[in-house]
């Protein structure tokens, strides 16, 4: 049974407005045929404040190995870390693949119910 452990340390800068209070970073593991393998995640919480570097921090601690009878490590090519989920401190979540402008207080529209026919 072959296993791989994986640990990780990140530095990120808030470069939101407002200060987060919490980023989730995601690792895929790519094999020699480009793949994606496995994901693990790491959570990171405190308070980022705007334009602040962020040291690295080495709190993931994952092990990638055989399930299932398969060995999901295979020959690992690459690790690629992206943040995958930002809080900001007063609520709202960013997700990785949103494309709205940068976020900013005022600018915050909750979903709301389909509109209804008039009498």
């Amino acid at each position: 049974m072959n296993k791989l452990a994986v640990a990780a340390g990140v530095d990120f800068t808030d470069v939101a407005p407002q200060p987060l209070s919490a980023v989730r970073f995601d690792f895929r593991v790519h094999d020699t045929f480009d793949a994606v393998t496995e994901t693990l995640g790491l959570d990171w919480l405190g308070t980022f404040s705007p334009g602040v570097q962020i040291h690295a921090r080495s709190n993931l601690a994952g092990t990638i190995g055989v399930a299932e009878d398969r060995n999901t490590a295979g020959a690992v090519k690459v690790v690629i870390c992206s943040v995958e989920y930002a809080r900001y401190a007063d609520g709202r979540v960013w997700k990785n693949g949103d494309v709205s402008a940068p976020v900013a207080p005022g600018l915050y529209y909750p979903p709301t119910p389909a509109p209804i026919r008039s009498p």
